[in-house]
């Protein structure tokens, strides 16, 4: 049996209450009841709107997706988040990473930032491009856990990127440190805009408890470069299956 959407809305919207209360600001504390409506709104949006098809079959969105924006937002650190319009740009890219990453075509993606404005105005009487920072779109805000001021800082806060070359910078130093300890797996690849984003997706990912994620693309395209930076950055250690005749179950 489904749960009622009264009771989605009460189970999500207590735990956003436990986070924003845990140290942040008065007025923002009182955004719980919103946020937590506006990301069940999007949520029934996005499953009416974005329908599987035979070409589309992996638009699939479950209340787990839901918890998965609630999870980005538990990564949120009361220090770094003195004003709503912030918060709202934190939710605006949690709900991007969860359901836009989701979307394979640029007409699809236009579309799913249409509908968060439109649920923006509905549920909280706000428009995204008055939370965005200048010249910004919904695309270009990315939130990242990591400290482009203390590089080897052990918990970074997740933060908005907005210093994109120091960003730059950050990653270059990852990739040669990278290269430098992993002696004959070297990776020699450009750190552009989109591959950096692509890390960073990566990286919230893996920071997540029991975080999961499938990367879809042709050979080439960095899916494994940027996977082993990112657990490179997340100071993981990166475990690859490599199939042959002698493996056992107990490899």
């Amino acid at each position: 049996v489904n749960p009622s959407d009264s009771q989605v809305n009460r189970v999500f919207q207590t735990l956003c209450s436990h986070k924003l209360e845990s140290g942040f600001r008065d007025d923002l504390k009182a955004m719980s009841e919103l946020i937590t409506t506006a990301t069940t709104t999007l949520y029934a949006v996005v499953q009416e709107k974005f329908l599987p098809t035979p070409s589309k079959c992996h638009y699939l969105f479950n209340l787990r997706d839901v918890s998965k924006v609630f999870q980005g937002i538990y990564l949120a650190q009361p220090t770094h988040f003195e004003e709503k319009e912030k918060l709202l740009r934190l939710w605006v890219h949690e709900c991007c990473r969860v359901f836009m990453d989701r979307l394979i075509s640029e007409e699809d993606r236009v579309h799913f930032v249409s509908e968060i404005d439109n649920v923006m105005d509905q549920t909280m009487q706000i428009r995204l491009k008055e939370v965005l920072q200048q010249d910004e779109h919904a695309q270009d805000i990315v939130f990242g856990g990591v400290d482009l001021k203390n590089y080897e800082a052990e918990d970074p806060p997740y933060d908005q990127m907005v210093d994109k070359k120091g960003l730059k910078l950050f990653m270059e130093a990852k990739l040669e440190n990278y290269n430098d300890e992993m002696k004959g797996k070297a990776m020699d690849i450009v750190l552009f805009k989109d591959a950096i984003e692509h890390c960073l997706r990566v990286l919230r990912v893996i920071r997540m408890p029991q975080g999961n994620a499938l990367l879809v693309g042709v050979g080439g395209s960095g899916r494994h470069c940027q996977t082993r930076l990112a657990s490179y950055i997340a100071e993981y250690k990166c475990f690859q299956i490599e199939i042959n005749k002698n493996y056992n179950h107990q490899k």
